[in-house]
């Protein structure tokens, strides 16, 4: 089989696995629109996100076992098992965390952050509840996003056409949103842009999934902002802005700012940054050995005196003992 051939049937194979991955997210999202309305009303949005992602990552890890034969399963779908993966962890919290505090500067500096705080029993398991829901959804988006979908969609086109994709789709899922403008989809989209990178130059979601659950826990349930980009929260924190949507968001939230398309931009630079030992170890594709199998045969002259030699008679020497005469009495 010549290599091109062997490229389009890896290719045939990733793209069929994008269809599968992209069929079973379809079927999730049935099936959550189901639960919307069996779930109770209050813990309505954890016991679905969890529902969601136990069912993802066992879709998941049932195609990549099936389909991915040059991976583990746990690795197609992004969770790559390796010494480094706690710190890339770390790394994307600290990111986030410093795009979140960035995104709420210029309210605060100008008086437009408003804060009230609730210390009692009900807004404490709220705060909790929230914690947990934002950690579920770190490790749900980029599974989805950035895991096996995006790695089979990187093999059957290239990395560029994949990572725009995925930001197209943000961007439009983000448009589509009832309330939604296209202010929100572009950053949305930009935001994409920032996990997509992560995940391609690590491959892995680990740092992906830092700068979600840093971002999301920082201006949620820490600073209490309300978002578009997150899901509402309530917690023991609960903050509004106001001015200019253009420097603070307004009543959209920090990220609906172009203040906030600077600050990815920024956070973009950052990941490129971050990532450049990660992209050097990790995203250069190990080099296989190839050829073909061949056997030389000898030349004929030298077949003829191996069949010389074998049909000539080799004459048998018989070594005798000694003969010693004993000495005289």
């Amino acid at each position: 089989m010549s290599e091109s051939t062997t490229e389009d049937v890896a290719r045939r194979r990733a793209a069929g696995t994008f269809v599968l991955c992209a069929a079973w997210l379809l079927a999730l999202l049935v099936v959550s629109v189901v639960l919307l309305h069996l779930a109770p009303g209050e813990h309505a949005p954890v016991l679905r996100a969890a529902f969601q992602l136990v069912l993802t990552f066992a879709g998941f890890y049932w195609i990549a076992a099936r389909r991915m034969r040059d991976l583990r399963p746990l690795s197609a779908v992004g969770l790559v098992r390796r010494p480094t993966m706690w710190r890339e962890m770390g790394l994307g919290v600290a990111l986030g965390w410093a795009v979140a505090v960035a995104l709420v500067l210029p309210a605060l500096l100008s008086g437009n952050l408003h804060t009230l705080l609730s210390f009692d029993g009900n807004h404490g398991f709220q705060s909790a509840e929230s914690v947990v829901l934002e950690l579920i959804l770190a490790v749900l988006t980029p599974m989805i996003f950035q895991g096996l979908v995006f790695r089979s969609l990187v093999r059957s086109t290239n990395a560029t056409l994949a990572v725009v994709s995925v930001a197209l789709v943000s961007g439009a899922l983000m448009l589509f949103t009832p309330g939604h403008d296209t202010g929100m989809a572009l950053f949305a989209a930009v935001a994409s842009l920032i996990f997509s990178v992560v995940a391609l130059r690590t491959r892995a979601i680990w740092m992906a999934m830092g700068v979600l659950a840093g971002w999301g826990l920082a201006l949620n349930v820490i600073l209490g902002v309300g978002s578009f980009f997150w899901p509402t929260v309530s917690g023991l924190v609960t903050s509004y802005v106001t001015g200019p949507r253009w420097l603070t968001g307004s009543v959209f939230g920090p990220e609906a700012s172009m203040w906030g398309l600077v600050i990815l931009v920024g956070a973009l630079v950052a990941a490129l940054r971050l990532t450049r030992d990660y992209a050097w170890h990790y995203s250069h594709d190990p080099i296989v050995a190839a050829g073909y199998a061949m056997k030389v045969e000898p030349p004929q002259e030298h077949a003829r005196m191996e069949e010389a030699m074998a049909q000539k008679a080799v004459p048998l020497v018989q070594i005798q003992p000694a003969v010693t005469t004993p000495p005289p009495v």
